[in-house]
């Protein structure tokens, strides 16, 4: 019966490939193998059931992401935390093991993602790990001198995010990586690359781990979730185990990507990919331009700006592609004069009589807006949100795909509004 079972499903594998060109949608959760790759399932080479891996649809959109981030191997998951924290724990886990280590340190550079700040937080404080966090701001000028001082001998990674989330600081990650590679305990680096996702290459400035919030620019019609983690094929030709950490974590912890999403997400998101990356650099370079301008705005941060503070580290990081250079469609802006309430009913303004809406995700094909000092960074306290730059008056928008005057136009609208 088995026997014809897999007959069976040869059969319409090779039906699609022949009539369709392309794969089709394996609606499934186990599957099944000789006694070969029965074993096989336990190391991901196998589709025995869904939450081990290798589900055809994982495997097909996994060959797509690693290819784009030039990476050695890759997992997608059911989010980014998912790929955050899957970045996080088994790299610790597989350290600490290895150096024999009783306590660790992880060393993480805000400014990034208001999730991925909390989970540090609580890796700091949670007495299921014995793990101390230290904390430095991309936006210290001084960065990489006080990260040689934070780096201990049990340091086994360090985190960052870039551009950073949400005031967009570039910091210098070829710096970070050099230090970190010429200090006694050579911690790993692992960067969130989801504001970059598609022109930002960090594996080209030596970084060991990626993880990206697939949901945002890979899936690109927010209606899904979706995490990835990479590694770099440095690392994983040198602790091929650390892969395996990870792999052992995932099984055991679950936070499975649906095999529809994979689907869809290979199939559909993966096929513009390309054009919508470029073409959300180019709305968000023509709306930042006309916001630097406007009277309401005190001051706008894009990288694709004359005024942008971390131009160099950008341009010495971040190459064109096809002989355009992309900055990416996230944009920051400083209301001027504005307080939280009057951000705030610039905001619901939006959100009730226009075609942007306020919410907290970010990078679908319609643009949308948020106040990260009251939304997705509210968790941080006055003097952190201080020091990276969020402010009551200040705003994180997500450019889409729409023609960017009419956008503009809807954003100058709410500003005179709510004056």
């Amino acid at each position: 019966m088995k026997a014809k079972v897999r007959e069976a499903i040869s059969a319409v594998e090779d039906f699609f490939k022949t009539f369709c060109g392309a794969m089709p949608y394996f609606h499934v959760s186990d599957g099944i193998g000789n006694e070969k790759q029965n074993k096989d399932i336990f190391e991901g080479k196998f589709h025995g059931y869904i939450r081990l891996g290798c589900h055809p649809d994982h495997v097909a959109l996994e060959k797509q992401l690693i290819e784009m981030e030039g990476g050695a191997v890759g997992r997608v998951c059911s989010d980014g935390m998912g790929a955050v924290i899957k970045a996080i724990e088994p790299t610790l886990s597989y350290f600490m093991r290895k150096k024999n280590l009783k306590k660790a340190r992880v060393i993480i550079i805000r400014t990034l993602y208001g999730g991925s700040d909390d989970a540090g937080v609580y890796l700091d404080e949670s007495l299921l790990y014995n793990v101390e966090v230290k904390f430095l701001y991309s936006t210290d000028p001084n960065l990489l001198k006080n990260l040689r001082k934070a780096i201990t001998k049990n340091t086994v990674l360090i985190f960052f995010e870039n551009p950073g989330n949400p005031t967009l600081p570039f910091v210098d990650a070829k710096g970070i990586v050099k230090v970190a590679r010429s200090t006694q305990a050579k911690p790993k680096v692992a960067c969130d690359n989801t504001f970059g996702t598609g022109f930002v290459h960090p594996f080209e400035w030596g970084v060991d781990i990626i993880v990206n919030s697939g949901t945002k620019y890979i899936a690109g019609a927010s209606s899904w979730s979706l995490g990835f983690i990479t590694l770099s094929k440095g690392f994983y030709a040198e602790h091929p185990d650390c892969w395996k950490e990870m792999f052992r974590w995932s099984c055991i912890h679950g936070g499975t990507l649906g095999p529809f999403e994979a689907f869809m997400t290979h199939t559909f998101s993966m096929a513009d990919f390309p054009e919508r990356i470029r073409q959300h650099s180019r709305n968000a370079l023509v709306i930042a331009r006309m916001l630097e301008r406007h009277p309401l705005v005190e001051r706008v941060i894009y990288p694709g700006l004359d005024s942008y503070e971390y131009k160099k580290n950008f341009k010495s990081h971040v190459k064109p592609i096809d002989g355009e250079m992309y900055y990416g469609g996230m944009i920051y802006f400083y209301i001027k004069g504005a307080s939280e309430e009057r951000t705030n009913k610039f905001l619901f303004y939006l959100n009730n009589n226009t075609s942007i809406p306020n919410k907290a995700s970010l990078a679908g094909d319609v643009s949308s807006i948020e106040s990260a000092y009251s939304l997705s960074h509210k968790g941080l306290s006055a003097e952190d949100k201080a020091k990276i730059g969020i402010t009551p008056n200040s705003v994180r928008f997500s450019t889409g795909l729409e023609p960017p005057i009419g956008v503009y136009q809807e954003l100058s609208e709410a500003l005179y509004a709510t004056e």
